[in-house]
């Protein structure tokens, strides 16, 4: 509405039906909205601007991720080529000792870049913009076993699944990831005279669904059930059981990410009952994420 002194003003109009001496007439209400406006445009404004900004700050920390990766990978590859080139030219030349050295240089690159990637994997989801939808366990089971095939043949595993699995909302790719962490978990801490025995199933209750990778491995002392997931926890010599100790880390992160718990049952000597939780697929509509 245009005021005597040309301001343009917002207003909310509603018009109602009233008789006034026996007469029909039209009653206008206005109410001056134009601050309302205001405001909200202000709000929407902010709004964009913060969406830009988070935009912006998740492209830059994907380049400096690019970047780390890059920057640290490359002299960590020449390192090993060049030891490894030392040992398979001129390992004549060398002593015992000097290509004991040389396999030393080796695997310290190898895990220098597996610990590499696995920080790379920990911190990219602390700032991964997640779409969760409909998620089928089975599938998503099926997937991850089919990914570790060759490691449970490896280790002789006997996995059993135990149906039904319902749907959840998740995310299915970093579902995948999760359990491939867990089975190979589940599998690696056995002791070396146990053949490992991996089962899995869910059970569905007030609208979560919580599935559980239980194996029959070295278990987890009650004191550091909480502990292990941590990054860099490790309760077992590296000689024995190799790994960077983040695969559980990188468990809670995702499963949390995605609305979700996590959590562990345990006993030493008999083996441990990995769970995550998460929400239910029953009467699920997008706009409820």
């Amino acid at each position: 509405m245009q005021c005597k002194d040309s301001s343009i003003r917002d207003v909310l109009t509603s018009i109602v039906v009233i008789e006034v001496g026996g007469q029909p007439c039209l009653l206008f209400n206005l109410l001056d909205i134009t601050e309302r406006k205001r405001a909200e445009e202000i709000l929407r404004n902010s709004g964009d601007a913060l969406e830009l900004q988070v935009r912006e700050r998740t492209a830059d920390m994907e380049d400096f991720v690019y970047a780390v990766s890059h920057d640290l990978r490359v002299p960590l590859m020449a390192l090993e080529g060049f030891a490894q080139a030392l040992l398979e030219d001129y390992a004549e030349r060398l002593n015992d000792t000097g290509r004991d050295y040389c396999r030393r240089i080796v695997n310290a690159a190898r895990k220098m870049d597996q610990l590499i990637g696995a920080l790379l994997d920990y911190g990219r989801l602390s700032y991964q913009e997640l779409t969760l939808g409909e998620v089928s366990l089975e599938r998503t089971v099926e997937d991850a076993l089919q990914l570790v095939a060759a490691y449970l043949t490896q280790k002789n595993a006997e996995v059993k699944v135990d149906p039904p699995l319902p749907m959840v909302i998740g995310h299915y790719t970093l579902l995948v990831q999760i359990l491939v962490n867990l089975l190979t978990n589940a599998v690696k801490f056995t002791p070396p005279d146990r053949r490992p025995r991996v089962q899995i199933g869910a059970e569905e209750q007030s609208g979560k669904v919580r599935l559980w990778v239980e194996d029959n491995g070295l278990g987890i002392p009650k004191e550091h059930l909480e502990k292990i997931f941590r990054p860099f926890t490790r309760l077992h010599p590296e000689a024995s059981y190799p790994g960077v100790g983040i695969g559980l880390a990188i468990v809670k992160r995702g499963v949390e990410k995605m609305g979700g718990k996590v959590g562990v049952i345990s006993k030493v000597g008999e083996g441990s009952k990995f769970w995550i939780e998460l929400k239910g697929a029953s009467n699920f509509s997008p706009s409820q994420i």
